[in-house]
Formats: structure tokens, C-alpha cells, sequence
């Protein structure tokens, strides 16, 4: 028997399927951490309105501005702007960002060092 298996197992005879560590927190979480065949993208606006879109439509990101990201899909092109989003091109290049949440300026100070920080989220339809 494998390890995880056995790991598994005991979650199961302790009562706890869901602990740490098994697919139902992936729901908490802003990337992709493993492999699976449809990824999405869902933009967080600062009303907190939801829009999603499908990673397989994603054509191009340009780093308009070392404060502004382009991303254009067949149907829609997405504008964010903020500071930090050299890691966001990386993991939209990669296909691991899974949720992407603007927030209202005056919360910047809070945001941790090193993360993204998105403060302007413009989505616009082509037709």
C-alpha cells in the first residue's frame, strides 16, 4: 500500500475525509497547485462581481507598463493595473493563476510584501 493511501485511510477511520492537505482546500486557494484539464481564470472586482474565462482562450499578456498587464482572449481583453505584476505574468504565463482579486487602493498598505497587488481591473468585450 502506498503512503497516501494509508494517509487517506486514516483521515477516513478518524472521521475527517477533508483534512489538510486533500482537494477540498484547493477552494481557498488563488493558483492551481496541480495538473488538471480545465483551467479557468476568475477576475475578483473591487465591488466584488465575478467574471471568469477560459485559459484555453488566452492569446497574449503584455506587460504594457512595469504597472499594467494586458490580457487579451479571443473574446474579451482584461486591463489590470497595480504594482508587483511581474509574479502575476509568470503565473499567467504558466497557467497556475486561478484567481485573480482587485482591491480598492486605500487596502494597499495591507497587501504582503512580494505578492501582486491589483488596484484597476477594466474588462472589456470585442464585440
Amino acid at each position: 500500500m502506498s503512503q497516501d493511501y494509508n494517509s487517506r485511510y486514516q483521515q477516513i477511520k478518524d472521521n475527517d475525509p477533508t483534512a489538510a492537505g486533500t482537494a477540498a482546500d484547493m477552494h481557498d486557494q488563488d493558483r492551481y497547485t496541480t495538473h488538471s484539464l480545465v483551467r479557468n481564470i476568475c477576475f475578483v472586482r473591487a465591488d466584488k462581481t465575478r467574471f471568469f474565462l477560459n485559459y484555453a482562450y488566452l492569446v497574449a499578456v503584455d506587460e504594457a507598463a512595469p504597472d499594467a498587464l494586458l490580457i487579451t482572449f479571443t473574446s474579451h481583453t482584461v486591463l489590470l493595473k497595480g504594482f508587483r505584476l511581474a509574479a502575476l505574468f509568470d503565473d499567467l504565463m504558466t497557467q497556475v493563476a486561478r484567481i485573480i482579486t482587485c482591491t480598492a487602493g486605500r487596502y494597499n498598505a495591507l497587501a504582503d510584501s512580494g505578492q501582486p497587488v491589483v488596484s484597476e481591473l477594466v474588462i472589456t468585450s470585442h464585440s
